[in-house]
């Protein structure tokens, strides 16, 4: 956790995904098994998690931990990356991953919008309302429609049509009494089965679409560039061992550390060391690489248009025989 910190203060050019994330989950597994032994320290003897609260603080740091434990597992994901096999596939899911967090603020939009219209709509049958708790009423909810009594349960409802579609039945309202039909279609018991037909159209069908959709343009972009982009992804994570920190693994970096503070205070204080703009060092390597790479593209051009001009000159001597 130390070091992630310390690595957010360093030069920029490897602050990337994988750095956040350690960083995310590293507070997460410290944070977690802190909360954890503390709260169990000063808990009677003899307690038992699962006889605790969900809300209690060593169930809390429980689940802290066990997110973080499988971050951190998840890690391994970026030594994938140096395998050749591997490498593209791995760009590619990390890739889908990022198109899906981008989305997430469309379903919240959606997700909302359409939960503020049930919460309206079926607002006399939730329960402590007044209809409901005189139990006089006349029209009721479908048995399938009980979770639209709560907040909760509405919640739970709106959520989980995100990746599976479900009928009409957990919306019907129907009428007290009546054996003939199992559902309502007056006028806003009907509005209710249309808004519920719609926002699934809306939040699986449409989205779930454009969703696979953006996720198919990214791979498709990422697979016709698939070495390069598995290259630059290698040199980019392999460069961070190219600091003199990385000698030592992270339980054994404060050795460097205590090296560097002897070596400072040793030193002569009029000796100029020689600092490598490091930063500055990347972006010149950046700007070469890309200066030989539109180097081979304009001479693959050229002989493209030299092949092209031959074969119009053998052409013009071929007509130039049979005439």
């Amino acid at each position: 956790l130390v070091d992630d910190i310390v690595q957010l203060f360093r030069t920029k050019v490897f602050n990337f995904f994988w750095n956040y994330f350690s960083l995310l989950t590293h507070l997460l597994l410290v944070g977690g098994a802190v909360l954890l032994c503390v709260s169990y320290h000063f808990s009677p003897s003899g307690t038992i998690l699962a006889d605790l609260s969900g809300n209690s603080a060593e169930n809390v740091g429980l689940a802290l931990f066990s997110f973080g434990a499988g971050m951190e597992f998840f890690c391994v994901m970026q030594w994938l990356i140096l395998l050749e096999t591997t490498g593209p596939m791995v760009l590619c899911v990390l890739h889908a991953i990022k198109d899906a967090l981008r989305m997430v603020s469309i379903y919240i939009v959606i997700f909302v919008a359409h939960f503020i219209a049930f919460r309206s709509l079926y607002k006399p049958f939730h329960l402590g309302s007044t209809n409901t708790t005189q139990n006089t009423t006349t029209y009721v909810l479908a048995k399938d429609a009980n979770s639209f009594k709560t907040q909760r349960g509405l919640i739970s409802n709106l959520f989980w049509r995100i990746i599976a579609s479900a009928g009409p039945e957990m919306v019907n309202i129907k009428k007290t009494g009546d054996t003939t039909h199992n559902f309502s279609l007056e006028f806003s018991h009907l509005m209710g089965l249309i808004l519920w037909g719609l926002y699934q159209i809306i939040i699986y069908v449409l989205m779930l679409n454009l969703l696979i959709a953006v996720m198919n343009t990214s791979y498709s972009e990422l697979w016709q560039n698939r070495k390069r982009e598995s290259k630059y992804s290698k040199s980019f994570f392999q460069a961070k061992f190219l600091e003199p920190l990385e000698i030592f693994p992270v339980p054994f970096r404060w050795i460097y550390y205590l090296a560097r503070a002897v070596y400072n205070s040793k030193k002569e204080k009029n000796q100029d060391p020689i600092k490598q703009d490091k930063k500055k060092y990347f972006f010149l390597v950046r700007e070469l690489i890309l200066n030989k790479q539109d180097a081979e593209f304009e001479k693959s051009s050229d002989d493209k248009i030299n092949d092209l001009k031959k074969d119009i000159f053998n052409e013009l001597r071929k007509i130039n025989k049979l005439k």
